[in-house]
């Protein structure tokens, strides 16, 4: 119909994965996520490439995440952390 219409737009940072390391990358099993300094999670949220959300069973330790992806057909997916220090946005490679 031509219609268009306006929407406001909000902008988000991702910071660059400094400080943080993902062994092994690829997997066909767990990923461990590890934090060089202290890092405070506040949401872990996975999607695959097209977005759609994935579910995966996740351990918070003291110094990063174990991500238990087993489960999850071969793919790359995208995991999404927000922490005390900003958004962070790895890509996870499953065998």
């Amino acid at each position: 119909d031509g219609a268009f219409e306006y929407s406001n737009l909000a902008s988000a940072s991702v910071k660059r994965n400094e400080g943080i390391s993902i062994v092994p990358n690829p997997s066909s099993d767990n990923f461990s996520i590890r934090f060089d300094n202290e890092i405070e999670i506040n949401k872990v949220q996975m999607t695959d490439l097209s977005g759609h959300k994935v579910k995966a069973p996740v351990v918070k330790l003291e110094n990063g995440l174990i991500l238990k992806a087993k489960k999850l057909p071969g793919g790359i997916y995208i995991l999404n952390l927000q922490t005390n220090s900003g958004n962070y946005g790895l890509k996870l490679v499953k065998n």
